[in-house]
């Protein structure tokens, strides 16, 4: 019987790191990082203050809202980039599960992206940020699911 070998995403807001499991005990290793910083997407800045509107001549000026936060556009932008480095290890590599972590905001964007065999393969997600962990402390955070 084969390994199950398993594509671990862990993910913030500014950084994420792409390991793999080759099975029970093996541990993880990782295989790839994804930085914001390479993205000139995710950093996004409005060029000036929110604009102002009247309903009616005379009547008061309302502030009209931004659609979405600099913060959540360049975390969702993040989250695109992040599952495309994460589909294209799938694709290269023989996996068998895909499993992620991420504190929850980043989670949910993350989620959002996600599609195709990566969706489909994702055995949970863990609204936790593992990014500053060390590798050998990792599995104990997934205890509770899976056995690195």
């Amino acid at each position: 019987m084969n390994p199950v070998t398993t594509l671990v995403l862990l993910a913030d807001e500014s950084k994420a790191r792409l390991l793999e499991n080759r099975g029970v005990n093996k541990g993880l290793t990782q295989i790839g990082v994804v930085d914001a910083a390479d993205f000139e997407d995710t950093h996004v800045r409005y060029a000036d203050t929110p604009g102002r509107s009247r309903s009616a001549a005379n009547a008061a000026a309302h502030a009209v809202d931004r659609p979405t936060s600099e913060r959540a556009q360049n975390r969702n932008n993040f989250a695109r980039h992040v599952v495309q480095a994460a589909e294209t290890l799938w694709a290269k590599g023989s996996f068998d599960r895909f499993v992620m972590a991420a504190p929850p905001n980043m989670l949910g964007a993350v989620r959002q992206s996600l599609d195709g065999a990566l969706a489909d393969n994702l055995a949970f997600d863990l609204s936790k940020d593992l990014i500053n962990i060390p590798l050998k402390k990792l599995p104990a955070h997934f205890d509770d699911q899976i056995v690195f």
